[in-house]
């Protein structure tokens, strides 16, 4: 997997946290 694929899913994974943890 390129690194750049690897950060981008990183970031979503992220998003989706802050998110979870906003509620």
């Amino acid at each position: 997997m390129e690194p750049a694929v690897q950060q981008n899913l990183l970031m979503k994974y992220t998003a989706a946290v802050m998110r979870m943890l906003e509620t």
